[in-house]
């Protein structure tokens, strides 16, 4: 397999890194991503046999890491292949999720739709997780109300046009940001805690 870039060889498996702020310090966490070929190509994040979720500090020992912990992780067929592929590629975040500065928009009443597409990416996030270790959940309806108009107004009307939409400073939906700010803490500090960051 002639792989040009960690981009190409994360593509190729449909494996990434992501760069994840919590909300509860600033220093970047990188946890891995993927979809499971084996189970209806669902997306999931690379956990331990506990479920908890595994995560480093430093992006570049990410190999050394995975491998270190390899014994007490669920990792599947499609990630060993991934690490094999590794070589002297230095790894890279595919994509940033910063949970600080989202949280800190929504509790400062300071929500619009240019943040919102992150919003949206980050409760995805959370929920492929929630999805992932089988725990029942209902999305509570300020993050639903935030969700569907995201999808509704701004999402499928860019992806159909083919056209990436002018978002304005403006939040048009008057939404309960001190609820939703709530809601989404909620859900931060749930996925926070079950985050086992290794160095």
């Amino acid at each position: 397999m002639n792989i040009k870039s960690f981009s190409n060889l994360c593509q190729e498996h449909r494996v990434w890194i992501i760069e994840y702020v919590p909300y509860s310090h600033e220093k970047s966490v990188f946890v891995v991503w993927y979809t499971d070929f084996e189970d209806d190509d669902n997306d999931k994040l690379l956990v331990y046999n506990d479920e908890k979720i595994f995560g480093t500090s430093n992006i570049k020992s990410m190999y050394e890491m995975v491998l270190k912990e390899q014994q007490n992780l669920a990792v599947s067929t499609q990630i060993s292949n991934w690490l094999q592929c590794f070589g002297e590629i230095m790894p890279k975040a595919d994509v940033c999720f910063d949970a600080n500065s989202i949280i800190g928009s929504i509790l400062n009443s300071e929500l619009n739709t240019c943040k919102l597409d992150e919003l949206v990416k980050i409760i995805n996030f959370y929920e492929d997780y929630i999805y992932q270790i089988g725990i029942e959940y209902d999305r509570e309806e300020n993050v639903k109300e935030i969700w569907n108009y995201y999808y509704d107004v701004i999402f499928w009307p860019r992806f159909n046009s083919n056209n990436k939409i002018d978002l304005v400073d403006q939040f048009p939906l008057q939404t309960d940001q001190e609820a939703l700010g709530r809601a989404m803490l909620s859900m931060v500090r749930f996925f926070e805690q079950r985050i086992v960051v290794v160095d």
